[in-house]
């Protein structure tokens, strides 16, 4: 071991508690940005996996393949993977719901050599069927037969067709799907499917049918753009997107290849980059400047010890290589602690995560896989190197530059002219001696204060950076999973089921009585989903818009409650909901390869809207005229709307006004229904002409995720903060300590306690204010950023939001903070022997 070694050693054990502090500083930087790169590695992974165990793993299904094709495609080298199922047909079944079901079917398939669970199929009991005499169904199929396992099933299984009749409790006529020319075959049930993946479904084994369904993995996934239209004899993939006919009818698996090469749209993957890159940045800076802080700090604290190396015959060389020493310990040491402490977090928020949400999120319990990320540990490694080499480099350049006499007296960071000296007067009446005191204090080494007040402004820029990023983000998933307000759908099995209708009514008012039950809407519709034509439209058309392409509207009418809830949360008063009316309108255009939001129409809150409808679903075709009179225009759906309809423009209408000019049938009635299976078997009771749609799991799925997204985003704020109060702890207690000798002196001269307090306070408040303005600004610009990014390419916008609550923590965290840190490295000073802290040459 060389002098450079012992001396690097030396020093490490002396300043100890200066070395943890910076040891605590890298392992927090380098843990922020493995544990960050661990979580997206293992929640992209996860996601890949459930794709996988849901609906397989391929990235395209062909359908209707004959054997020739078949040979043909197995020759296909992009290909790793290649399943096959033979397609037996459409069978029709005995079942409770068969006279009321539109499509009654069940879809019968046969495994060839193929293990289902690579296609997403899984039992949730029994077994899996050996010989084409043996079955598993849906469980919806048993459930609707009442069959279980071991019993026969007696299918007939042909093609189908469309044929009208009657449904058993009305006049009504549906459309419904039948079997023709079908043979009739028994199996013996095996096994239940544990998820409804098509409807009714039904696998068997062996079967010897000359017609496949082909599952097809790539060898190359990020190549899929190339090799699909290949396979599919298209040019490009864009002839893919635009659904130009194709060699055979196919099905991408979307997504797999979201989670697996990243395809998104366009506009997406735009945004995501760009707040990457942005949030990544914010990381970085903080990684980078609480590593190069504590550097500095250390440096500053050494310098006199380097100045007594040079005096005794050190060079510069040695003593660079001295500075590169130290700081290559405290990185081997930090650094390794770092990536532990990172994928430790990673662990424990991966444990959480499979505690509360795994079965609604990724389909099975314990779940989410945790995955080591190699990228992860590379850029923290390398990062952590750089910023420590790159800031111990520069610390010992400016160690090695200074003579050693000024490095003895530490005076190289106090430079001092008469224009230094001045004090402004406001001061001096305001604040007396003390104030005049802090002020010069504050004057004299601008390079050491300026590393107290730009730790604290940096660590209040990223506060407020973060936290603007997860309120923007809370508010971007809640667009994408907020939570309906009802978990129950019903809907008519055909068209005809008029408002005005006595018996209608009757059917209505008992579902909306129905036990355990609350927020019942009930939402009608023109017949047959008609529209109303305006009159007049082409007045109140915006710049560019053809009269003959938006001259009707779709009209939908809500009960009175939930009319007037919808106009409320939308901002209008009671006065206009009088008149029975809202115009949703909201349609997205590209402009400069940007969506932006667009309005349609025209029309203003109190404007004439006029129309007629002819109702062809009556033998009469009756033609009916409108008039209402607009409360208002929005650019929300309700739930209820927008959980069917799409369209970019819509009329909204209260129930009660509009039947009193149009006919009305039932389009849905949804609830929230605390027992959901009993709510559906009560609703049958009533009548069997609506059928059901149970979105609890879907709902709760919905919560899950929001709370999973909490996790994420308020874990990375926690990380964030911790690494701020690092900085700030070891800035100021660093700063505090290289001026004990100063304070010594000035209570060896008659400074009194009220005096030096005085003094001190008034240090913090100058501190905070300058950091606080600093940080505050800058991070008001970051916010503006990261909003912007959440934007980019999005026709749905995330509407900026002032920080104010970061803001106000950020000034009250700063105060109390800093004054905390200064009282407490102030109360180990006045434990000091004032000679002895005099006389000390050593930190």
């Amino acid at each position: 071991m060389t002098i450079l070694h012992k001396i690097a050693r030396q020093d490490f054990k002396l300043n100890r508690k200066r070395s943890i502090g910076t040891i605590v500083g890298i392992t927090l930087s380098v843990a922020l940005i493995m544990a960050v790169a661990t979580m997206l590695t293992s929640l992209r992974q996860t996601l890949i996996q459930r794709e996988i165990d849901t609906g397989g793993y391929y990235h395209v299904k062909l359908y209707d393949v004959t054997p020739q094709q078949l040979k043909k495609i197995r020759q296909n080298r992009d290909f790793k993977q290649i399943k096959t199922t033979s397609d037996l047909g459409l069978a029709a079944f005995d079942h409770a719901d068969a006279a009321i079901e539109q499509f009654p079917l069940m879809t019968v398939a046969s495994l060839n050599q193929t293990k289902p669970a690579t296609l997403g199929y899984h039992l949730s009991s029994g077994t899996w069927p050996q010989t084409d005499q043996e079955i598993v169904i849906s469980e919806s199929a048993l459930l609707a037969s009442g069959l279980k396992i071991g019993d026969q099933l007696q299918l007939k299984i042909g093609k189908s067709t469309v044929k009208k009749r009657k449904l058993p409790d009305s006049d009504a006529l549906i459309e419904q799907a039948t079997v023709v020319k079908g043979k009739n075959r028994n199996f013996r049930i095996t096994g239940v499917l544990s998820a409804d993946k098509y409807g009714y479904q039904g696998l068997t084994c062996a079967a010897n049918v000359k017609s496949y369904t082909v599952y097809l993995a790539l060898k190359h996934p990020q190549h899929f753009r190339r090799d699909l239209p290949e396979l599919l004899g298209l040019r490009n993939y864009q002839q893919m997107r635009e659904g130009k006919k194709a060699r055979y009818r196919y099905n991408l698996n979307d997504g797999l290849l979201h989670w697996e090469v990243l395809q998104f749209s366009d506009q997406t993957l735009l945004m995501l980059v760009t707040v990457a890159t942005i949030v990544i940045a914010v990381i970085m800076l903080t990684s980078i400047f609480c590593i190069r802080n504590s550097f500095a700090i250390s440096i500053t604290e050494k310098t006199k010890t380097y100045g007594m190396l040079a005096s005794v015959g050190a060079t510069k060389k040695q003593i660079k290589r001295i500075v590169l020493l130290q700081s290559g310990q405290l990185g081997l040491i930090g650094i390794p602690l770092g990536l532990g402490l990172g994928v430790l977090a990673s662990y424990i928020l991966g444990l959480v995560v499979n505690h509360i949400g795994s079965q609604f999120l990724f389909g099975r319990a314990n779940s989410f896989q945790l995955k080591f990320s190699w990228i992860g540990l590379l850029i923290a490694v390398v990062l952590g190197w750089a910023t420590i080499y790159f800031s111990a480099s520069s610390s010992a350049r400016r160690a090695s530059k200074v003579s050693p006499i000024a490095q003895i007296r530490n005076e190289q960071d106090v430079k001092l002219t008469s224009k230094n000296l001045r004090v402004p007067k406001w001061i001096q009446r305001v604040f007396k001696s003390g104030g005049v005191l802090a002020y010069k204090n504050l004057r004299r080494s601008r390079k050491k204060y300026r590393t107290t007040v730009i730790s604290l402004a940096v660590s209040v820029f990223t506060f407020i950076a973060m936290s603007a990023f997860v309120t923007a983000a809370f508010n971007f998933s809640y667009q994408r999973f907020h939570s309906l307000d009802f978990n129950l759908s019903f809907s008519p099995n055909y068209e005809g089921m008029a408002l005005k209708s006595a018996k209608t009514q009757a059917q209505i008012q008992a579902i909306t009585k129905l036990p355990d039950t609350k927020h019942v809407q009930v939402m009608t519709a023109l017949a047959e989903n008609g529209n109303l034509k305006l009159a007049g439209v082409e007045n109140h058309l915006a710049p560019g818009l053809a009269a003959r392409d938006h001259q009707e509207l779709q009209l939908l009418a809500l009960d009175r409650t939930a009319f007037r809830k919808y106009g409320r949360a939308n901002g209008l008063t009671e006065q206009q909901l009088a008149s029975g009316l809202i115009l949703f309108d909201n349609d997205t255009k590209t402009v400069n390869g940007k969506q932006i939001n667009v309005h349609n129409y025209r029309y203003q809150a109190g404007d004439l809207i006029s129309g007629s409808y002819q109702d062809h679903s009556s033998s009469s075709h009756k033609k009916y005229q409108a008039e209402f009179r607009l409360s208002g225009v929005t650019r929300k759906l309700p739930d209820m709307v927008s959980f069917y309809w799409t369209m970019p423009s819509i009329l909204i209408a209260d129930q009660q006004v509009a039947q009193q000019q149009l006919p009305l049938v039932l389009q849905s009635i949804v609830m929230d229904a605390s027992k959901p299976e009993d709510t559906i078997r009560e609703v049958r009771k009533i009548t069997l002409q609506l059928g059901s749609w149970n979105l609890d799991g879907q709902i709760r799925e919905e919560k899950t995720m929001r709370l999973l997204i909490s996790i994420f985003l308020y874990g990375f704020i926690i990380v964030i903060t911790l690494i701020g109060i690092t900085n700030i702890f070891n800035t100021i207690t660093a700063n505090m300590a290289l001026r004990q000798r100063e304070f010594a002196v000035l209570k060896s001269v008659g400074m009194t306690k009220k005096e030096f307090d005085h003094m001190v306070n008034l240090e913090t408040l100058f501190y905070s204010l300058k950091s606080l303005l600093i940080g505050i600004v800058s991070g008001i610009g970051v916010a503006l950023l990261i909003y912007w990014g959440f934007n980019r390419g999005q026709a749905e916008q995330v509407h900026y939001q002032l920080p104010w609550l970061a803001i106000g923590l950020a000034i009250v965290f700063v105060f109390l903070l800093v004054f905390w840190i200064m009282r407490y490295s102030l109360s180990k000073f006045n434990r000091q022997n004032i000679i002895e802290t005099i006389r000390k040459e050593n930190v």
